[in-house]
């Protein structure tokens, strides 16, 4: 991210008593002359389209269904990323039709532990910069043995 951007947005934050919204950030890139500008789309008919997208992701992975195994019943996605998606392509699969897939199943698992994974460095990063970092080292270490266990059965 260009430090321009950077410059600009801690600039709105402060014009705003640290807090920094969406609809701050819009009005501002709305000036042709702003470094935000050229982050937005300015074409009414395909950020409509954009956005309509984004809302079906959000209908997608909103529905949920319950699952039961011999154990209990648990509330899951309906659907999931599909993990024969190349990387940037889009698309989804039922999560009972995976049920019937044991290595898409593995797949699937490891792609949410990664997102997990993800969220929890950026937790991590964010409170080592509040200092208050080290419960989330045990947090990650257990999600990379769970992956790793995972892998494993998949070898």
């Amino acid at each position: 991210m260009s430090e321009d951007i950077i410059a600009e947005l801690t600039r709105l934050a402060k014009a705003n008593a640290g807090r920094l919204t969406p609809d701050n950030v819009v009005d501002a890139a709305q000036d042709e002359a702003s470094p935000l500008h050229q982050c937005f789309e300015w074409d009414n008919d395909a950020a409509a389209h954009m956005f309509r997208v984004e809302q079906a992701r959000h209908l997608i992975r909103s529905v949920r269904v319950d699952v039961t195994t011999s154990h209990h019943t648990v509330r899951v996605p309906a659907f999931v990323h599909d993990p024969e998606c190349e990387r940037g392509e889009q698309g989804y699969v039922s999560i009972r039709q995976l049920s019937f897939d044991e290595d898409k199943s593995r797949e699937v698992v490891i792609a949410e532990f990664s997102r997990a994974a993800s969220a929890l460095r950026r937790a991590r990063a964010v409170a080592m910069a509040l200092g208050i970092e080290e419960q989330i080292d045990d947090i990650s270490d257990q999600i990379k043995r769970v992956v790793e266990s995972v892998q494993a059965v998949a070898a």
